[in-house]
């Protein structure tokens, strides 16, 4: 999956990590997303405030009990699109 995370070094707006979380974000199935539904919310990704929900909502469903390996991966990946867009917020214009 390392082509992910190049995809998210080389966005260069937050519109562009927030599209790319969301296309990565669709290739996991209803499954292996329960445990940050919790069976009730909807995890989708349209701007960057989005990516940052999620990515919180993974930490604290990664806290809790005993995550599986996928899950950690998908909050490194969320954590890493985070990272990204302050970094792009804090970039001189």
């Amino acid at each position: 999956m390392d082509c992910w995370h190049r995809g998210i070094e080389q966005a260069n707006t937050e519109a562009e990590v927030a599209s790319r979380a969301s296309d990565y974000l669709a290739l996991w199935a209803p499954c292996e997303l329960e445990p940050l539904t919790l069976g009730w919310r909807e995890v989708r990704v349209d701007n960057a405030r989005d990516v940052e929900t999620v990515k919180t909502w993974l930490l604290d469903s990664t806290a809790i009990g005993d995550p599986t390996a996928e899950l950690h991966e998908l909050a490194g990946y969320f954590w890493h699109a985070a990272e990204r867009i302050e970094k792009i917020r804090s970039a001189p214009h």
